[in-house]
């Protein structure tokens, strides 16, 4: 049924006020760098017409109706702007990503935000607050540079706008091939949320082509595919494998490291305060005195390369120089582990493979390029130009709130470390700012969830003094057991074995090991009060008599062929060892 030009003048106030227009942006691309999507309260005007009950409930209860009704043969179910100016959907009979029906076109960026191409969709999906949903489609790009904005808004039961999605950035690994995407949607704590609708459009940032959409699906929970293969990187100063497993050369031996690093250190802090804590990276030096005075007081570096030098051609040959001297000081080459890009807003500029090329030339494929996104979803877009990847994993990370416990966040290092085509190891979790008695489960959650190293940002200035966190003096006894959990080998086995667990506690994060055909859990608990926690298990090959808590080696919680449980203080965490 097409709408009646009511309905359209409805939709378009909508759109430019509260749907998605200048006064609700998502802050990617704004003054929010790195939280992109992150979305802001709607006008609540509505500005889309009743949805037949019936087609929301088959689009729950069908997965079938759901990539019917998420398709392009019928573009009723979307709305389409161009130049802030409501009109059909693009639509291409020639492109699709299946079964020959059609796909949507995106194709028009613009510095201004309310100008790109974008495509909303006027159905509604019920949704239910504090539960989580994965949001997957197919995309198709006519050249590597254009992305697109994915995530959403949430309405009441009136079909009244409330509020924003999270979502992230997102392109294609090559040119003219199909990929899938998956952005996760958490729906926030709050009873008014009923349904949840879709916004799709061209990153704001003045990058023309063609993106091809088609072949949406919404399900709740956890649906993301299962991990791509990955690339390792055969360094002689720097090794990492498939799975993000670090290894570096020290006195002409190989060994295994658990990067702990300090991003943005305060001005005048010895540095050997960081390092008596148990951090062993300094992730951002700028030259060979950096490099060799960080580590006279015990710590590693990675070469810092910041976004005005990726934007400014003339910086490059700066950078060369500081390299070079870097490589030419004995001391300081072998102390130097990787270069560090902060990659916020980059993309894939002639300048930033300039930038990456200069390195590499230098380097002669000593070290690694890390590039941290702030876009999870993006990350496949730079296969070429980085080969160690990170993402956040705590919420309200641009912020310090006096009032707020930050809550771990896997779901960015998830997505990324599942992203189809993504072909750079996962390696860094990274924590800024507040996270107050939660530093340590988001820590061991991201462990759990496969991270093999940790950078927290930052000491000094608007993050305030690191030494009057309520986690610095916990950070001797954090190090102590990862540590211990390097020398078993528990960290660098595969965070995706057979051995399942499934927890009866949905705040608990936890992941499996199987070392030497023995399984552990580790489990972290972001709450301030103790939880007793039970595991479903599957997978383990064997049937365990006893838990043991590997930190302490004492004995703990009950265990059977189908289930373990055992208790996590607050703040928490735990790795437990299923004995056989």
């Amino acid at each position: 049924m097409r709408k009646s030009n009511i309905w359209v003048w409805a939709l378009l106030v909508a759109l430019l006020s509260g749907c998605g227009g200048g006064s609700t942006k998502p802050a990617s691309g704004g003054g929010d760098p790195g939280q992109s999507s992150s979305g802001q309260p709607g006008s609540g005007t509505g500005g889309v017409p009743p949805v037949n009950s019936g087609v929301n409930l088959e689009v729950v209860k069908d997965q079938v109706a759901i990539g019917k009704l998420m398709r392009f043969a019928d573009t009723k179910d979307w709305y389409f702007t161009r130049n802030g100016q409501l009109s059909d959907v693009i639509f291409d009979s020639a492109e699709s990503h299946d079964s020959g029906t059609g796909s949507a076109i995106l194709e028009q960026s613009n510095t201004d935000w309310t100008k790109t191409d974008r495509l909303f969709s006027t159905f509604l999906l019920p949704v239910q607050p504090g539960k989580s949903y994965t949001l997957s489609f197919w995309m198709k790009s006519e050249t590597m540079q254009p992305s697109l904005e994915v995530y959403g808004v949430y309405w009441d039961k009136n079909q009244k706008e409330l509020e924003n999605s999270r979502g992230s950035q997102i392109a294609n690994s090559v040119v003219n091939k199909w990929e899938q995407g998956f952005i996760r949607i958490n729906i926030p704590d709050n009873a008014a949320i009923k349904y949840f609708s879709i916004k799709v459009f061209m990153a704001h940032q003045g990058i023309n082509g063609k993106i091809w959409v088609d072949d949406f699906a919404f399900h709740e929970g956890n649906q993301l595919p299962a991990r791509s293969p990955k690339k390792v990187f055969n360094g002689t100063v720097t090794k990492v494998d498939q799975l993000g497993n670090m290894q570096i050369s020290e006195n002409g031996n190989w060994k295994d490291f658990f990067p702990f690093a300090i991003v943005d250190v305060a001005n005048g802090r010895d540095l050997s305060v960081y390092a008596n804590q148990g951090f062993n990276m300094k992730l951002n030096a700028w030259g060979v005195d950096d490099v060799n005075n960080a580590y006279a007081k015990g710590l590693y570096t990675a070469l810092n390369i910041t976004l005005p030098m990726m934007y400014d051609s003339k910086n490059v040959s700066e950078l060369e120089t500081r390299l070079q001297n870097i490589l030419s000081n004995p001391a300081a080459a072998g102390k130097l582990l990787f270069y560090y890009a902060d990659n916020e807003f980059f993309n894939r500029l002639p300048r930033v493979v300039n930038t990456v090329n200069a390195i590499r030339a230098k380097d002669n494929g000593a070290r690694p390029i890390y590039m941290l996104q702030g876009d999870y979803a993006l990350t496949r877009k730079y296969n070429d130009l980085s080969d160690i990847a990170g993402a956040y994993v705590s919420t309200n990370r641009l912020q310090e709130d006096p009032s707020v416990i930050e809550q771990p966040s896997m779901f960015e290092y998830e997505n990324m470390d599942r992203t189809p085509d993504q072909k750079q190891p996962v390696v860094f979790a990274e924590i800024t700012r507040g996270v107050k008695q939660n530093f340590r489960p988001v820590l061991f959650g991201a462990i759990a969830k496969g991270a093999r190293g940790v950078a927290f940002w930052r000491d000094g200035g608007s993050a305030g003094d690191i030494t009057k966190r309520v986690w610095w003096n916990d950070l001797p006894n954090i190090k102590q057991e990862i540590d211990k959990m390097m020398a078993a080998g528990i960290i660098q086995a595969d965070h995706n074995p057979a051995f399942q667990v499934t927890s009866s506690n949905k705040e608990v994060i936890a992941g499996t090991r199987v070392v030497n055909g023995v399984g552990y859990i580790i489990a972290a608990n972001p709450t301030s009060s103790a939880v007793n926690v039970t595991f479903g298990l599957s997978g383990l090959g064997y049937t365990p008599s006893a838990l043991q808590d590997f930190i302490s080696g004492a004995a703990t919680g009950t265990v059977s062929a189908t289930n373990a449980a055992f208790s996590i203080p607050p703040y928490g965490s735990r790795v437990i060892k299923l004995l056989q």
